[in-house]
């Protein structure tokens, strides 16, 4: 168990680490509404329980709740979660260390998680879609000046579960981190995330990112050291030479360090490019969206210049120009999304969520069929396409026969996927009984993961019947994880007065978490309805 020293708990800021795990969590690998409901109803009792631990020296981390993520290649990465403790006090060390971590980066070469000064949003970083896009145009830029004919692109093979702690360590020490944090945040948290392996960051979590983006400012150094150019996104790297035999000859060199850090290069993404490669590899999607675009605009134009009459005022004129550039675009992203069959893996995957993210954020319904066609064809995207249908599932009765169907047919190679149709169903009334039939049937299955059970769990507690609802309440004695029964906690929320109470009373008393969320619950429904 560990503790603190008090000031430095004192200078953690509760508004700053609650603010943005409630926005970290929009893109978290696994769907636990219930840990979200803790920051969002009694975000005062979390803290106090957290920092308490921290004061009194009793603080123990919980394991990792963690959930296979199929990749592009139809291979697995961990994506992870943290128990809200955990995750609250991971992000106040992460937050605290923030502005000192930052200052190490060379943000010449680094354009990834720069941190975000004022952040009144809670976002932590500076946009990513900007800080990438900045990142972009900059290897343009050296590409285009003539002083380089070739690059490495880089790649590091599962970069977050190789990062040493020993190399972490040293590189916190070094930058002046306090002894009782680092010992905190590697010896305690990580270590025992890991399983007492010596290596390892849980990935998609916002403390991550800044750890992830830090430990690679040896390699920047190292690469300054030897005069060469560099670019870096996280891991992706971009390192320029006037000759391809310069960067051939430069590889040796790279592999040593990485290796001496304990990471690899990933050789199926890793390559020697020329310049001209390397421009058309970063500009090809932008230039099928602007010539789309354009090709629109000027159809618009001609539309517009026909039907016009009359004089108009300049102001008229300026404010018609952007409504034609605005409608332009959305219509050039429906005739880039009908272009996606011709186009190639991976540039696809980056067209779905460059257009999926806009079609959401518009509630447009234009891909709404093709994304249901491609629902378990592409294993890695279902969150992605999940969260698109999410937005129009309530009053499309397509969308929830197709989720339902989805859901029922229990094909998935992996279980990861399935937990996302669920989440986009809470969204809606009634479901039939044939799909809480199989809700049922999986949270009684030992060997379906953990995060689809607890998610099964919240379906049966929301649409079941008294019959299914008893099978739940009666599932409770043989289940022995906590996620999966603290999911079972956040669904009474869906039951009768006098049921949740009984249960609630029961449920709620049996671990501090449990205890936790039964007060999240009573407090979100007596304000959801004050008279009661």
């Amino acid at each position: 168990m560990t503790g603190l020293d008090p000031n430095v708990i004192a200078a953690f800021s509760k508004d700053h680490a609650i603010g943005r795990i409630l926005n970290d969590i929009r893109t978290d690998f696994i769907f636990a509404p219930q840990y979200k409901l803790l920051l969002d109803s009694i975000p005062d009792e979390l803290w106090d329980e957290a920092t308490g631990q921290l004061r009194s020296g009793t603080y123990n981390p919980s394991s990792l709740i963690t959930a296979e993520v199929p990749k592009p290649s139809g291979m697995t990465r961990p994506g992870s979660i943290l128990y809200p403790v955990d995750r609250l006090l991971y992000q106040a060390v992460g937050d605290h260390l923030a502005s000192l971590i930052d200052s190490q980066l060379d943000g010449t070469r680094v354009y990834s998680h720069r941190i975000a000064v004022p952040d009144p949003r809670f976002q932590m970083f500076d946009s990513r879609g900007a800080s990438y896009e900045e990142y972009k145009q900059q290897v343009i830029q050296l590409c285009s000046e003539g002083n380089f004919t070739h690059a490495i692109v880089a790649d590091i093979s599962s970069y977050f579960a190789h990062l040493n702690y020993h190399t972490l360590e040293n590189l916190l020490n070094a930058a002046g981190v306090p002894e009782g944090l680092v010992t905190l945040l590697v010896k305690t948290m990580l270590e025992m995330w890991s399983g007492r392996f010596s290596y390892g960051i849980p990935q998609g979590l916002f403390p991550s990112d800044l750890l992830g983006n830090f430990y690679l400012s040896a390699l920047d150094a190292f690469l300054a050291s030897r005069g060469t150019p560099s670019l870096r996104y996280v891991d992706d790297l971009v390192l320029f030479y006037p000759a391809e035999d310069v960067a051939r000859s430069s590889l040796a060199p790279l592999y040593r360090f990485l290796r001496g850090i304990g990471l690899d290069l990933n050789e199926s993404k890793s390559a020697i490019l020329s310049v001209e490669s390397l421009i058309r590899e970063q500009t090809e999607l932008d230039k099928l969206f602007e010539a789309a675009r354009q090709e629109i605009y000027e159809q618009l134009q001609e539309a517009d210049d026909v039907s016009a009459y009359g004089f108009q005022d300049p102001w008229e004129i300026e404010q018609e120009e952007e409504l034609l550039q605005l409608e332009a675009e959305s219509l050039a992203l429906e005739q880039l999304w009908e272009q996606r069959a011709d186009i190639k893996r991976p540039k696809r995957d980056q067209l779905d969520k460059f257009c999926l993210g806009a079609f959401a954020g518009n509630r447009s319904d234009v891909a709404v069929s093709t994304v249901i066609d491609e629902l378990g064809r592409n294993p890695h995207l279902t969150r992605m396409y999940c969260n698109y249908l999410a937005t129009l599932v309530r009053r499309n009765v397509e969308i929830q026969r197709a989720l339902c169907r989805f859901l029922e047919s229990d094909t998935c190679i992996y279980d990861w996927e399935m937990q996302w149709p669920i989440a986009a169903l809470l969204g809606v009334r009634t479901l039939p009984q044939s799909t809480i039939n199989t809700a049922v049937a999986i949270l009684a299955d030992r060997r379906r993961s953990n995060e689809l059970r607890a998610a099964c769990a919240i379906l049966i507690a929301k649409f079941g019947s008294g019959a299914s609802r008893t099978i739940l309440r009666g599932h409770w004695d043989t289940e022995d994880l906590d996620h999966v029964r603290s999911a079972m906690v956040f669904g009474t929320m869906f039951f009768g007065e006098a049921e949740r109470r009984v249960l609630l009373s029961h449920w709620g008393t049996q671990s501090p978490l449990f205890a936790l969320i039964a007060k999240a619950v009573r407090k979100q429904l007596s304000a959801a309805s004050p008279g009661r």
